[in-house]
């Protein structure tokens, strides 16, 4: 596959779109005023197993993701594989941020 700058340029924004989607979902978990049904599943999925929420998320992901594959292999690209790796890898490092500054409990 050929890279050009219209790729490049697409990619660079929908990995800018992923971190500001992981930041958000930081914000609602670490703001302690509630937050969307995903990222309240992946609370408390990370409470029981005992991990960060950022590694939390990326694994239920990859499990909708091995599914995913099954049922719609066509729809899977690129975004798909770096969504799940890049919105995790953020949120944990919000977590190491926003913790201390709004003085939450970790899940």
């Amino acid at each position: 596959m050929k890279f050009t700058k219209l790729g490049l340029y697409r990619t660079l924004l929908m990995c800018a779109g992923f971190m500001i989607s992981a930041f958000g979902s930081a914000l609602y978990v670490y703001s302690g005023l509630g937050a969307d049904a995903f990222n309240l599943m992946v609370q408390g999925v990370s409470g029981v197993l005992g991990l960060a929420i950022g590694t939390t998320s990326s694994l239920i992901q990859f499990i909708f993701l091995a599914l995913l594959i099954f049922v719609s292999r066509p729809l899977i690209g690129i975004g798909t594989f770096g969504g799940t790796v890049l919105i995790g890898m953020v949120m944990n490092l919000c977590e190491i941020f926003l913790q201390p500054q709004l003085r939450m409990p970790a899940c």
